[in-house]
């Protein structure tokens, strides 16, 4: 069975590195520390529990999610303003939607071998990322997913890369852009 372990009492908390199982009553928690780095590489997602998350836009409103077996959750550090460098989970093979989105202070991101997805807008308007290194594993990114990321002016597409949802990259001034040979454009 799986052993779950999760104590966290520090409000004040900044850094946090994790290990075991994380589901979506842990995001819940998680989602209320001020914090500015997380590492999650050691971090096994597994489907249960349940978290909301108040979001605005078009309309304001509230996400009610749960996890899924090695999907990084939508919405998991939606508008956390505080968050700067996030290690994600090595066992990920996707990173839903509105994952990152909004996260404005965010400079660094370490996504792993493993993911093959990159969903719908996961990371838009996280305006403090300069550059962008996504795996050989990645085969498709999703509808705004790096839109108004503003300060990236380093992106390399892997040739894996068989899908560019439109949009991707609205709003990004890159400087530098590396293209699968595939020839996607």
């Amino acid at each position: 069975r799986r052993q779950r372990q999760m104590c966290i009492r520090d409000s004040d908390m900044h850094k946090l590195k994790l290990t075991g199982y994380l589901n979506g009553t842990d995001v819940a928690t998680i989602r209320k520390m001020p914090l500015t780095e997380i590492d999650l590489s050691d971090v096994n997602i597994v489907g249960g529990g349940t978290y909301t998350v108040h979001y605005i836009g078009l309309g304001t409103g509230e996400y009610r999610g749960s996890t899924s077996d090695n999907v990084f959750p939508s919405y998991f550090f939606y508008d956390k303003t505080t968050i700067q460098s996030v290690v994600l989970p090595n066992t990920i093979t996707m990173i839903d939607a509105r994952a990152f989105a909004y996260c404005e202070n965010l400079s660094s991101i370490v996504i792993p071998n493993g993911v093959t997805e990159i969903g719908m807008e996961a990371f838009r308007e996280c305006k403090g990322l300069t550059s962008i290194t996504i795996p050989n594993s990645v085969t498709k990114i999703g509808y705004e997913a790096f839109q108004a990321c503003e300060s990236i002016t380093s992106i390399t597409i892997p040739n894996s890369v068989t899908k560019i949802a439109n949009g991707a990259f609205r709003s990004v001034s890159y400087t530098h852009l590396t293209l699968p040979t595939n020839s996607l454009v």
